[in-house]
């Protein structure tokens, strides 16, 4: 019994364009899936290095908001301090730095323990905005120091007081150090003897200068008994309490006897720096041309020192760019506190 063979029948070409465009679709169609699934990738991972750079920027901007001083300063190396954290008592130091190689990380480290604050950095910048400003001015008061002084020598002759005369002044403008806004006597020293007899007081009192004499009232005084004087021209010294100046630019320093015979007081010749010799009798104060006694003007000086001056940190710049993300921007950060730059 013959079999009989049918011939195979091969695909057409209308099959085979249909099974090329299913093809086709289905390739695009993959295509399509692998795209999206990297764009969602790509999307995931922006979202990502967009959150580590605003922790990052965050974690920065506390830091600087808290900064009590700034230790020391680049625009890729920042050290400062801030308040305790920790509850010993003592500051804390915080520091950020990256080397400026593209791809390293971002270290951040507090007293001493460093980490990875970004893993992959492109760039870091800080840019301090300065302001300059000075601290308060001081108000210190000097050590006693000599004000004001005549020549020692040659003694021209003395003035007496008590035989006659109603009493001696003279009139003082002190050399005060730069920068004083008021001042006081402490001390005046003066050449001095006794006549024959020891009897009496004999006083020496600051007063302001009025008109170019001395006023009525006396801002201090100080007495010496006559009988402690040497009967020969020695240094007298008379301290005082309380002897406030002010803003005068000018003193009186009067002596008067009361119950001494004679009390004598050198004199020198004047050397212009403006002190005057006045005597006073009856009928008021005459000036003794061109002599002055023999003194020296001791006191204490206020002077305001201004405050330094320095360049205060109120704003800091920061730009941060991860590897593959966005790109950096300025990131303006507020120092509350405005340390000063080192």
């Amino acid at each position: 019994m013959e079999v009989t063979r049918r011939p195979r029948r091969g695909f057409t070409v209308t099959e085979l364009v249909l099974v090329m465009g299913i093809m086709v679709v289905l390739v695009v169609a993959a295509n399509g899936a692998i795209a999206l699934c990297m764009r969602a990738v790509d999307a995931s991972a922006d979202i990502d290095r967009n959150r580590e750079r605003a922790a990052a920027l965050d974690q920065l901007r506390l830091d600087l908001s808290e900064a009590t001083g700034i230790v020391s300063y680049t625009a890729r190396d920042l050290s400062i301090t801030v308040a305790d954290r920790t509850g010993d008592g003592n500051a804390e130091t915080v520091r950020y730095r990256w080397n400026g190689t593209s791809g390293d990380p971002l270290l951040r480290t507090e007293n001493g323990d460093e980490a990875p604050l970004v893993s992959r950095v492109t760039s870091f910048e800080l840019t301090p905005i300065t302001v300059a400003t000075r601290s308060s001015p001081t108000l210190t008061t000097t050590s006693e120091m000599l004000l004001g002084a005549s020549q020692e020598s040659p003694v021209l002759g003395s003035m007496s007081i008590g035989s006659g005369s109603l009493g001696s002044a003279i009139l003082v403008t002190p050399a005060l150090p730069a920068g004083a806004v008021s001042w006081e006597v402490s001390r005046v020293r003066l050449k001095v003897k006794r006549g024959v007899s020891p009897l009496g007081v004999f006083t020496l009192s600051v007063r302001t200068v009025v008109g170019g004499e001395p006023s009525a009232t006396d801002i201090a005084s100080a007495t010496v008994q006559v009988s402690a004087m040497a009967q020969t021209a020695t240094w007298q010294d008379f301290s005082f309490v309380g002897a406030s100046m002010g803003t005068e630019k000018s003193v009186a320093i009067v002596g008067s006897a009361l119950n001494a015979i004679l009390v004598s007081l050198d004199t020198v010749a004047t050397i212009g720096d403006g002190s005057k010799l006045l005597s006073l009798s009856l009928g008021g104060w005459t000036e003794v041309n061109a002599r002055v006694l023999v003194y020296e003007l001791y006191g204490k000086a206020s002077i305001i020192t201004p405050g330094a001056e320095r360049m205060a940190v109120p704003t800091m710049i920061a730009k941060l760019q991860l590897v593959g993300g966005d790109p950096a921007v300025e990131t303006p950060i507020a120092l509350p506190t405005e340390p000063t730059l080192p």
